[in-house]
């Protein structure tokens, strides 16, 4: 795994563990898991300062982090 996969996705934990998630869905390491935060993550997070980073950095995981 690349070096930036891997910072993004200590990033991305780092993030979602200050939001409302499910503690399961918190791994960024399964494609399920980042296709559920893409769906869902503005349920309850949408007013959170760091929304629009964290749904970033889920996309950028999709298209180029994790394989499936």
């Amino acid at each position: 795994m690349k070096d930036s996969t891997i910072r993004r996705q200590s990033a991305l934990h780092t993030l979602l563990d200050q939001m409302e998630v499910p503690e399961m869905r918190k791994d960024a390491s399964s494609v399920s898991n980042l296709r559920w935060l893409s769906r869902n993550l503005a349920v309850q997070n949408h007013d959170h300062p760091m929304f629009e980073t964290t749904i970033n950095l889920v996309v950028w995981m999709l298209r180029h982090g994790v394989q499936s």
